[in-house]
Formats: structure tokens, sequence, C-alpha cells
């Protein structure tokens, strides 16, 4: 059996600044550095166990990475199902997917790179990817491997090879994390080119078609969403977080 693949080009979405909270699905920006002066509350939104995993971080850089993205995703997911941020349970399935314990029918993913975090809230399978386009990334190596001849074929042709690189990247990462597709032998044969593509259920294990769109996140850096594809359902929203968030939250 196949299923159906589209990817979508790049596009600048307009960004929404969050005033309320859209139906999903619904991709989320955040600048982590906006968020600084947040860090002490959002930290006391974490579990202990991630408090200690905050600990284990040398670099400071790190652990606020890491608070933020943490407690702005309590704080996102509590609205979505009526529980207190702190309440929020996180779990992996058999094949490390993230998910919430007490609400399975709730699908989220996050994804981070430089200055940067992007996560995606859905009621279907969903993953996100986000990578900041680095002009002294050695990215020759990593083609062969991890990318078909058809596309090593167009980044080594055109004559903006290095975003597209990025760009074809954030495809298969979105999807290999929508599907809990690891970057294994199989990883080339995830498609990213732009296009309708039919692929065998059995290589992303899901019976389900899917849309990957790609976009863009902030200056030099580039995303994908791969979201399940409604026969009739929205596209994804885009939404910058800000201050507002703490103005709903429920605490």
């Amino acid at each position: 059996m196949n299923v159906a693949v589209n990817c979508c080009a790049v596009y600048e979405p307009t960004w929404l600044l969050l005033a309320d909270y859209p139906a999903p699905p619904t991709v989320y920006r955040i600048q982590i550095t906006a968020f600084r002066r947040h860090e002490p509350f959002l930290y006391t939104l974490l579990r202990p166990a991630e408090k200690l995993r905050a600990g284990r971080y040398h670099q400071p850089r790190d652990r606020q990475r890491f608070i933020v993205a943490r407690g702005l995703l309590r704080l996102l997911l509590s609205h979505y199902v009526a529980q207190s941020p702190t309440e929020v349970v996180f779990a992996t399935d058999a094949t490390k997917k993230p998910f919430l314990r007490d609400f399975p029918d709730w699908h989220y993913n996050v994804s981070h790179s430089g200055d940067w975090i992007v996560m995606a809230v859905a009621q279907t399978g969903v993953g996100v990817d986000v990578e900041k386009i680095e002009p002294g990334f050695d990215f020759g190596p990593v083609i062969n491997p991890l990318f078909s001849r058809e596309e090593q074929r167009a980044i080594n042709e055109s004559t903006t090879a290095r975003p597209l690189f990025y760009e074809l990247w954030t495809r298969k990462e979105a999807l290999a994390k929508a599907t809990a597709k690891g970057i294994d032998d199989d990883f080339c044969r995830l498609p990213s080119l732009v296009g309708n593509h039919s692929v065998n259920s059995r290589l992303i294990d899901t019976t389900n078609n899917w849309t990957v769109s790609s976009f863009v996140v902030a200056d030099a850096y580039v995303g994908s969403v791969a979201f399940v594809t409604p026969p009739d359902g929205p596209e994804p929203v885009f939404c910058t977080v800000d201050d507002r968030l703490f103005a709903n939250a429920l605490y």
C-alpha cells in the first residue's frame, strides 16, 4: 500500500501575534532571547525531573533553551487540554515519539536551532523542524548517505545549493519526527523535493497521507511542518509567541 506525501515549497507565512489560541494545527515560533527575563518563572513550571535535567546542562545557553522551551510548551498545551501547566505529563511511546500521557488525542512536536524554537500542536500526527542556515557548514559529506540521487542532483545543480540543502533537510526531519521514523538506512528514501510523492506505507509506518510545508521562520532560518493531509481540513496557522501568552495562562 502506498500513501501520498505532498512537499510544498518554502513560503513566508503571516505570523499572527498570540491574542487567542487558534484551532489546530498550529505552528508557534519563539525567540529564545526574548524570554530571558521570564526564565525564572518558566523554571517554576517544570517538574522535578525536568529541573534536574536543566541542571545537567553545563552551558547557560543550553540550560536557558531547555527551560524556555519546556516551560512555554507546558503553557501552550495547558490551554488546549484545560489543565494546569505543572500537571501536564509528557511520555514517549515505543518509538520514542513524545505524547501527552493523559490526552493521547493531542499531538505536539518541538524543534530548535540557534535563537529560535518552533512548536507544532495538532489533533493528528505532526512533526516540525527548524534549522539555521549556517554559511560555514560543509554539507557535502551529508548529502550522499542521507539524500536520494534526485535530491543530490537538485542540490548540486542549484545556484542556491545551501538554502536548498536546509529546505530539503527540514522536510525530511519533519516527516521523520511526525511518523517516528528515525535517521537510519531509510532516511534517504523520505521524500523532500517539491511535488506529490507516492511512498510505501511501511517506509513511514503509517497509512495516512501527509503534507510537508516549508516556511521562513526568520532571517537565515527555515522550517518545515509535516501533518496529516485532511480531506477538507484547515492548513496550519502560524503564531509568534510573546508576553501575552502569560495573560491567558492557566495557573
